[in-house]
């Protein structure tokens, strides 16, 4: 097949389809797959035209150290046989993390193990959606406000990656990766142009930190990156969604990158079927929100072995009545069942990410009986988490980007699987802190 212009592989299924609309927005074609692809895959792929950018959606974000290599390693290797200039390790743009749980790190030496001589660069940045970095400090949205990473309302409270730092130097050394060098928002806007940010850059010292505060600085930190990746012969990135977008816009404006007609616009539903394992306080105004509306809502259980196809099937009657069925596991980060399903998992040895497994195992089950009743066409599968593992259980193989709410950072795309019952399903992999308070509404009624 061609040679694409990136490769990706992205530590959760919500941020992995996220970075792919980001190069979809500016005219790359793409498809993210759920595994690391064997031959055949990438044959498929060659045979229905090719891609100029290939993903891997994975579940590294919620995995312990050492389970991390076997998750990553897999994926590099394959896509590294595509001899893509540029790889990125698409991490969340509130970079979580921690030294023993979805280490970035980690990541960071799985990819300079695998390419030892390719420059790295971090870019958490992604101005549009609210994230900054500042003198290599990182900050977020969270409503009308910003807030610093280690203040943020939602972020500092995470269930298994609070974050206590707010300097992204210090939480890389924290899991072992040494910043060698810094692009701070005063030589980003001294450069002038992407080349000669590249040029003034030592990237000898090590890896190299970027800030991003405006649209026009993330541009240009990411046409240094691409500059580098060119000069070198390849280059890696550690880098939120931030880097497609400021890619995107980079090679659009240097005439590098086709231009293709995008579709922003999505038909309406007449049932849609949303199923969260968020404990994020915006999901939890979301599915109010949809419970004012008239809709089913129903708590899930990740617990005690729910009977899915049951949940199914009642979803299915409820569907027939109303607009939309939502099925969570918390409403919130202070919901009872939080500290209930933590308290229980540690006493039976349940791990987070035997739990998160078993959460997905669980929706993809309910998704399958939804299915089977007919009528479905369009599900909302809710937390960075909860996505990953119900998108590997439902068996689909890849997915393509239908249309995008880029007010909402939500991205509804089209799954592509050997399964006639679960090919051509639109899905909607929505972060716990994406998205206005009518988002579900939207997602049925269309935009």
């Amino acid at each position: 097949m061609n040679t694409p212009i990136a490769c990706f592989y992205a530590d959760d299924f919500t941020g992995a389809s996220d970075n792919l609309a980001q190069f979809h927005r500016h005219g790359l074609r793409g498809v993210l797959l759920f595994d690391a692809p064997a031959r055949e895959r990438l044959d498929a792929l060659a045979e229905r035209g090719g891609a100029d950018v290939i993903g891997v959606a994975g579940t590294a974000r919620s995995l312990p150290l050492a389970a991390m290599a076997a998750e990553i390693d897999p994926a590099i290797e394959a896509l590294a046989s595509l001899g893509a200039p540029l790889f990125q390790y698409k991490c969340c743009s509130t970079f979580d993390s921690s030294p023993a749980i979805g280490s970035l790190g980690e990541a960071a030496r799985r990819m300079l193990r695998a390419w030892p001589r390719r420059s790295l660069s971090v870019l958490a940045a992604m101005p549009e959606f609210g994230r900054y970095t500042v003198f290599g400090n990182h900050f977020a949205r969270y409503g009308s406000g910003i807030f610093r990473l280690d203040r943020h309302p939602v972020m500092s409270r995470h269930p298994s990656t609070p974050m206590a730092e707010a300097d992204l130097a210090r939480v890389l050394a924290e899991q072992g990766l040494e910043v060698g060098a810094a692009a701070d928002i005063r030589a980003i806007d001294a450069a002038g142009d992407a080349a000669t940010l590249a040029r003034a850059i030592d990237w000898s010292r090590g890896p190299v930190l970027f800030d991003g505060c405006t649209n026009a600085q993330l541009v240009r930190a990411a046409g240094a990156i691409w500059q580098r990746a060119l000069a070198d012969g390849g280059g890696l990135a550690l880098a939120s969604q931030g880097l497609p977008h400021g890619l995107g816009q980079y090679l659009q404006a240097s005439g590098l990158a086709p231009r293709r007609p995008i579709s922003h616009s999505l038909p309406a539903v007449d049932r849609l079927l949303v199923l969260s394992g968020s404990c994020s306080p915006l999901t939890a105004v979301q599915i109010d929100v949809a419970g004012q509306a008239g809709w089913h809502v129903e708590a899930f259980d990740p617990i005690e072995a729910p009977d899915a196809p049951a949940i199914g099937a009642r979803l299915t009657e409820a569907m027939s009545r109303c607009a939309g069925a939502v099925v969570h596991t918390a409403r919130g980060p202070d919901d009872p069942a939080v500290e209930r399903v933590r308290r229980l998992a540690k006493a039976r040895g349940i791990s987070p990410e035997r739990l998160a497994a078993g959460i997905g195992r669980g929706y993809a089950a309910i998704i399958r009986s939804a299915l089977g009743g007919g009528g479905l066409r369009r599900v909302v599968v809710a937390g960075g988490d909860s996505s990953s593992y119900t998108m590997r259980a439902l068996g689909a193989w890849a997915l393509e980007i239908v249309a995008s709410s880029f007010d909402d950072n939500a991205h509804v795309c089209r799954l592509l699987a050997d399964d006639p019952l679960v090919d051509g399903l639109e899905v909607l992999l929505k972060g716990g802190q994406v998205g206005r308070d009518d988002l579900l509404l939207r997602m049925r009624s269309g935009f």
